[in-house]
């Protein structure tokens, strides 16, 4: 069980007409989670935690096709070939990303959505349940 303290919480929601894969991965030597093996219907929302101290991004993989084996190929965002991602993904991918500190210790989180590595689905992030200067961002065309 994890200290909820220690935690943040991200809700991805697909508010998108068509099915997304939300692939997660992380930057340099922070806690490591790779969220990847699901993907959202129209609608639909999951909830990740988060460990403090995390840091890396999620984009979103679209039109992703599965073979009779388990593999799976993406037009977009595509992970190499499997639903586990590692790394980064194929380009152009929409990426929020995010670095989680220890609240507790009074230091703040840092967000974005950009569009470094293309753009391939609108994205924004809403930061809530924090006393710090959050505010939305995204990319929305």
């Amino acid at each position: 069980m994890s200290d909820i303290a220690s935690t943040t919480l991200f809700t991805l929601q697909n508010n998108c007409k068509y099915a997304v894969w939300p692939p997660g991965s992380l930057f340099g030597n922070r806690p490591n989670i790779i969220y990847t093996e699901f993907s959202l219907r129209p609608g639909s929302l999951t909830q990740l935690n988060v460990p403090a101290g995390w840091s890396g991004r999620f984009w979103t993989r679209t039109e992703c096709n599965f073979d009779r084996t388990g593999n799976v190929e993406c037009a977009i965002g595509d992970c190499f070939g499997g639903l586990k991602c590692i790394g980064g993904g194929v380009l152009p991918v929409t990426p929020a990303e995010f670095t989680v500190e220890n609240a507790g210790n009074g230091n703040m989180d840092f967000y974005d959505v950009n569009l470094v590595d293309g753009y391939n689905v609108p994205m924004g992030v809403h930061a809530t349940g924090r006393t710090d200067n959050s505010q939305y961002a995204g990319c929305v065309f």
